[in-house]
This record gives C-alpha cells, structure tokens and sequence, in this order.
C-alpha cells in the first residue's frame, strides 16, 4: 500500500436520476455505459504505470523540446451509482519520505520541485472529460473534490479518509451536473483556471459553509468537442429525462461559463 506524505485528491461523482436509467436502460446496457465512460481512466494509468514500471520513472522529467512531462497516476473505482477517481499528491519517487522531510528539501535548488504537490492540470482535465462522457452516454455526473489523509488498499478494496466523507456529503448538496470544492480546498492553489465564481448550482436550502465556485467543465467541453453543440445536447437530455429542473440548472451554468470573462491578473 503506498505512502501519501501529502496526502490526496479525491472526487466523489454520483450518476444523477441512476434509479430511473436503471429501469429506462437496463442492467447489462448500464454496465456498458458505465465501462465507457470511465476506461479513458484506467488506460491512462495503465500507461503511467508502464512508464514508471519500465522505464523507472517516478517524477517529472523534461522533454528533448524543452518542455516538461507530468507523470502520475490517476485511479478510478466505481460502484453502483458511484465513481471515484483519486490521485497521491506526492510524486512517486518521494511517497516514502514524511512530510518534515519534504518541506526541509522544498528550497533545494536540484530537488525541491519534488516536494511540492504533483500539478492538478492532467486531473481537473481528467474530471472534465468524465462529466464529457457522462452527458454523452446519458449518465450524467454531480460530484465534489476534497484534498487531506485517506488509505486507498486498492488490493482488498478498502478506501477511508475524511476527504472521501467530506465529498460524500457535498456532492448530493448540488442541483446540476457539475463538481464543487469542499472547503479542505480553502488556501490550496490558484484554481481560478479551472473553477468559475458561481452559486446557484448549489440547492437552496444547502447553508453550511461552502466555496462559491464551480467546476468549469462547459469551456473543456467547447474545447475538446467544437463540433458538438453543448446546448443542443443538455436540452435533448432535458426532453429525455422528463424535463427535470437539473438539466435547465445545468444549462443556465453553461450559459454563464459562455460569458464569464476571468479578471485580469495584476
């Protein structure tokens, strides 16, 4: 079982009206839906495993044009209704070291980017491409991200930590297909690429304390499928689904996310 000297990054989706699709689609033709939704994931951590296993690669490492290769793992588990994807914050290569040990090497001048956090840029895309997927296969996706300790005993299916609880009782808090901070995100990173200021994905009736920000996965989609028309596919959706509140919350998000215009950077 690996280390996690700086813990995880957890999401928690759930497939949003699953009861009903399991009646409207069926078990095997679910299943399938499901396989297809989420094994972009584990073939690319089949892919990260085979470079680190291989080739012995366990950190970032720059590229012959100048660039720089992020490398990490990004696991997915799903169960009934349920998917997870998590990541260690760590990269592989100092996973066994403690924290202490990390934040004396932070300043090395050869080593300290290794005791920073792994970039979350492959996994945010890696979350908005699932919410992608699940509106395509008509499952969609609510869900909230958490960071903090967790066990992930992939081998006998054990997963426990506080981030998995906090994303539990956030995810169920919203009222579109989408993905909120838990307040473990307060002081982390600058989000503001990926996370949009905005509220009203949020039920009504939710007040306990909570970011008000929104996972903006409407520009990932208008960039990766150009050709797709997102409000033609959310309201064909709506008219299949009975017209549920949610798929019109869900098309006024992706409204705003077409206007919102990010203040400039002092």
């Amino acid at each position: 079982m690996e280390k996690s000297p700086l813990g995880y990054i957890v999401v928690m989706f759930d497939v949003m009206g699953f009861e009903f699709r399991l009646r409207k689609f069926g078990l095997k033709e679910i299943h399938n839906r499901y396989t297809n939704i989420i094994d972009f994931v584990r073939q690319k951590t089949e892919r990260s495993k085979l470079i680190t296993e291989k080739l012995n690669i366990t950190g970032p490492f720059w590229l012959a044009e100048g660039g720089v290769a992020e490398l990490y793992e990004i696991n997915v588990v799903n169960s009934s209704d349920s998917i997870m994807i998590w990541s260690n914050l760590a990269w592989k290569m100092v996973q066994n070291q403690t924290k202490e040990v990390l934040k004396k090497n932070e300043t090395h001048p050869a080593y300290g980017h290794l005791s920073k956090p792994v970039p979350l840029v492959e996994f945010w895309n890696t979350c908005a491409e699932l919410i992608c997927k699940s509106i395509e296969f008509d499952l969609p996706i609510r869900g909230a991200v958490s960071i903090g300790d967790a066990i992930f005993d992939v081998d006998n299916k054990v997963y426990l930590g506080e981030p998995i609880v906090d994303t539990a009782r956030l995810e169920n808090k919203q009222q579109a297909i989408g993905l909120s901070l838990c307040t473990s995100f307060v002081g982390h990173e600058d989000i503001s690429r990926f996370f949009i200021p905005y509220s009203s994905h949020y039920k009504p009736d939710y007040n306990s304390k909570k970011i008000d920000l929104a996972f903006n996965w409407p520009l990932y989609w208008k960039n990766s499928r150009p050709d797709i028309n997102l409000f033609d596919t959310l309201q064909n959706m709506s008219e299949n689904n009975d017209k549920h509140p949610y798929y019109s919350n869900t098309i006024e998000f992706a409204k705003y996310s077409e206007t919102y215009s990010a203040p400039p950077r002092l």
